[in-house]
């Protein structure tokens, strides 16, 4: 069985936010230490082309996402903060190819 992750990318989050993003690592090592999947079948998908972003959703809102101007009720309704980039977690390093959204919502693939 292989699964995908996106769990090294990490965005800023407020002190106490709801969104659980350390439980997708945390899964990981969990279904590797228990034998469910081996650690080389775990995988990461590239990243997704802006202009497939810009093919479903409204292009004033993804310009507004990739600037970083999103209005306060835009931001609240996705509910997580808009950073520059997304940063791998701790010890990850970063792929050289990432040229994709930089809303933590938009790296969610």
């Amino acid at each position: 069985m292989r699964l995908w992750t996106h769990d090294r990318w990490r965005f800023p989050l407020p002190e106490r936010h709801r969104f659980p993003i350390d439980k997708y690592a945390l899964l990981r090592e969990r279904v590797i230490a228990d034998g469910t999947v081996e650690a080389a079948d775990v995988l990461e998908p590239p990243p997704v082309p802006w202009a497939w972003i810009e093919a479903v959703h409204d292009g004033a809102l993804v310009e507004r996402i990739r600037n970083g101007e999103l209005t306060l009720r835009e931001s609240r309704g996705l509910g997580l903060p808009w950073s520059p980039e997304p940063r791998p977690a701790a010890g990850q390093s970063p792929s050289p190819d990432v040229e994709s959204p930089a809303v933590g919502a938009g790296r969610h693939r």
